[in-house]
């Protein structure tokens, strides 16, 4: 058992640092390890089973951007303390020139302006790092240190959007992203569905085991099929999907009574993958088998049990169709539900195994969920997304990405129980304008990501059944939010 100590700039640590729980610490490979968070006035205390160096991450708050999530760069267990603040510019600083250097050795043309931003950010963290005997000066310092270099790292991404969607655009003449949004409910009578065929060229068909068989033995096809055929008439893609949810509440509710018996279990839930897939052969290509299995929830599916499963359901829809495309969801792909010490794998390697089994898995769809607690990512800058982005991009694999983002804090009956909204972690409170500005700035980042072949919204409509709350495209009265044409105007490959 290591232990890292830490001096902090706040008296009440719970108020001021409300994420402090789901801080983590991680190897400088990645790998996440259980971590127990302990504090007082003044002091935070990191224990993890290793006596390793490691990088603590943690939402923290930067003045004028939030409260991301950030990482310190490799520390070493000793008996005197750090000064968190300062040791937070350190990594920060770090990764940014890292960053920098890796794209400038691939060719891009780094903007003056940055050198600056960088130079400023590196002369401020010098001189707390030179003050650490008065804790009050050395976080005023380190904090404006970390602000140059969040301010250096948005001018960077927005240099290597430029460059890399002007070398797409010389590639091809046409978007090579798909755009899509996940439909809940039924929809065919919405007076918005006219607009989804215009600005998206795939929707996401309700086939949610839960939807379907909401009793056992009573299968609703209705709302899936009359979505199909509105997606042949319109020309639009059918992403059929997912067809399990492993996450808590994700699964039937009757299917509990057969958790005492796992075979017959596991044999209902292929049954169910291959009726699907058999009822809309030739009529959907691409499909989401299984959603949220690297996190899991469902009761009664260990981790060894969930990437079986996993296994089994894609190899079952393969042999229905082997031209199917075959995708799994990933949610909170930077693992840091690790930290909570009840998972062995990290999602990479999660998919990775599968991949490695040769079932004929054809991608990953990505879950970025911001300001979601406990199951979201809470919130990373758009280097901590490209990052991950390039991670998965390793893979050699086509990649998804689904997003979510709340407009408000507010009860949402329609979402599920168990998710929360966090409070405001963006420089933007939650609200339907900050919505649309955050997808403003993520959204051509990852149309930039050569390795992406399509982006998804969670969910369009908060009027019907859905995962995250407060986030559909349409107001739970039908009304349309900003955030649907920045959405759809910002596919600009093309």
């Amino acid at each position: 058992m290591g232990t890292i100590h830490f001096l902090v700039p706040h008296a009440n640590i719970q108020s001021e640092l409300p994420e402090i729980q789901a801080a983590y610490m991680s190897g400088i490979d990645g790998h996440i390890f259980p971590t127990r968070v302990s504090y007082e006035a003044g002091s935070l205390d990191f224990n993890k089973p290793t006596a390793d160096s490691c990088k603590l991450n943690i939402a923290w708050p930067i003045p004028g951007w939030g409260r991301p999530i950030i990482r310190t760069a490799s520390l070493s267990e000793r008996q005197s303390t750090y000064i968190l603040t300062v040791e937070l510019a350190r990594g920060k600083l770090s990764e940014t020139k890292d960053q920098r250097a890796v794209w400038e050795n691939s060719g891009m043309n780094v903007p003056p302006e940055y050198l600056t931003l960088e130079q400023e950010a590196f002369r401020f963290f010098r001189q707390a790092a030179c003050h650490q005997d008065d804790i009050n000066q050395a976080t005023k310092l380190a904090e404006q240190s970390l602000s140059k270099s969040f301010q250096a790292t948005e001018l960077l991404l927005k240099a290597y959007v430029a460059q890399r969607m002007a070398f797409r655009r010389q590639k091809s003449n046409s978007s090579m992203v798909s755009l899509g949004c996940f439909i809940t409910g039924d929809s065919v009578q919405e007076p918005w569905l006219e607009e989804l065929s215009i600005g998206f060229s795939s929707v996401g068909v309700p086939l949610n085991w839960k939807l379907i068989e909401h009793s056992e033995g009573h299968v609703q096809w209705e709302t899936a099929d009359r979505l199909v055929e509105w997606c042949q008439e319109h020309r639009v893609m059918p992403y059929g999907g997912p067809l399990l949810d492993l996450s808590a509440e994700g699964l039937p509710s009757w299917l509990l009574y057969y958790q005492q018996d796992p075979t017959h279990m596991q044999d209902l839930i292929c049954h169910y993958v291959e009726s699907v897939t058999s009822r809309y052969l030739g009529k959907i290509r691409n499909w989401e088998i299984i959603a949220r299995a690297n996190s899991g929830g469902a009761p009664g599916f260990s981790e060894e049990s969930r990437l079986t499963m996993a296994a089994r359901v894609i190899d079952i829809a393969r042999q229905i169709d082997d031209e199917n495309q075959l995708f799994i969801r990933v949610d909170q792909p930077w693992g840091a539900y690790q930290g909570r010490g009840t998972h062995r794998l990290s999602p990479f390697q999660f998919v990775d195994a599968l991949l490695r089994s040769g079932i004929g898995l054809t991608g990953v769809n990505l879950e970025i969920a911001m300001g979601y607690q406990m199951v979201g990512a809470g919130f990373r800058d758009l280097l901590d997304m490209s990052r991950l982005i390039d991670l998965w991009s390793t893979l050699g694999v086509p990649l998804y990405v689904t997003l979510a983002y709340p407009t408000s804090r507010e009860v949402d009956a329609k979402a599920n129980s168990r998710v929360k909204v966090t409070p405001d972690q963006w420089r933007l409170s939650w609200s339907d304008d900050s919505q649309a500005e955050w997808i403003d700035q993520v959204l051509p980042m990852l149309l930039a990501k050569q390795a992406i072949v399509g982006v998804f919204w969670s969910h369009i409509a908060d009027g019907q059944q859905h995962f995250y709350p407060n986030s559909g495209f349409i107001r739970p009265d039908g009304t349309t939010r900003p955030s649907l044409s920045h959405f759809v105007n910002r596919n600009v490959i093309s």
